[in-house]
């Protein structure tokens, strides 16, 4: 369960101070498919990175399973983030030099797990994304579309409970990126994760269950929806 009051985030540029959230409140049930919506510069990327414990709140508060999020140090914000949130990006973020499994063990390295259930993990989590054979190939020998897929599993292998996506589909190309929404839908699915896509696209938008319009820091509108079929 994720829970905001009144939260802000403010920063100041030199003489200019912006309002990139303004007495936000929201919450998000478990197993919940919400898409964060609004053009460049509303603030859903902020947004995002206060529910991912990138990013702290100037004021008001945040609650992540009960636990108070806004107040917690960094140290105690990468554990929130190892134990509970998964990453997927527009540029994938991967490492050009090692394997697809090894980009996707490193969450789990940095959280102190084992090698031979690092191992496990990577390769459980690279086969359910559909690519149990390129586990040893490196990003540039994968298409982009296979590259957002290790990408994927890499935010999988902690095994989190919420999965967030920031423009997951805008390095791909049309049919490529309805395969990776496919993904998240199969995935939210079998898992009943929770799963937050935040996007300025309306057709990626319309199949979540839930939209949420960011305008000037401001929720503009919080709709349920009939997500439309693939």
């Amino acid at each position: 369960m994720i829970e905001i009051k009144n939260l802000s985030k403010t920063y100041v540029m030199g003489a200019t101070t912006v309002n990139a959230l303004d007495g936000i409140d929201l919450t998000i049930p478990t197993g919940e498919y919400v898409a964060i919506v609004g053009p460049s510069g509303s603030g859903k990327s902020t947004l995002m990175n206060v529910l991912g414990a990138l990013d702290t709140p100037t004021t008001g508060e945040y609650f992540l399973n009960g636990e108070d999020v806004s107040k917690m140090s960094e140290k105690q914000l990468a554990g929130v983030r190892n134990r509970n949130i998964g990453f997927v990006f527009q540029r994938y973020n991967l490492m050009g030099r090692i394997s697809a499994q090894r980009n996707v063990e490193l969450p789990a390295r940095y959280s102190g797990v084992g090698a031979a259930e690092r191992l496990k993990r990577a390769q459980t989590a690279l086969e359910s994304v559909g690519l149990a054979d390129k586990i040893n190939n490196k990003p540039t020998e994968l298409s982009g579309g296979q590259q957002q897929r290790v990408a994927i599993a890499r935010a999988l292998v902690n095994q989190p409970t919420i999965l967030m996506a920031d423009e997951p589909t805008g390095a791909l190309d049309s049919k490529t990126g309805i395969e990776i929404l496919d993904l998240f839908e199969r995935l939210h699915k079998e898992r009943n994760m929770t799963l937050i896509v935040v996007t300025h696209d309306q057709d990626i938008a319309a199949r979540a269950g839930r939209i949420i319009r960011i305008r000037d820091g401001k929720i503009a509108s919080d709709t349920k929806t009939d997500p439309a079929q693939p």
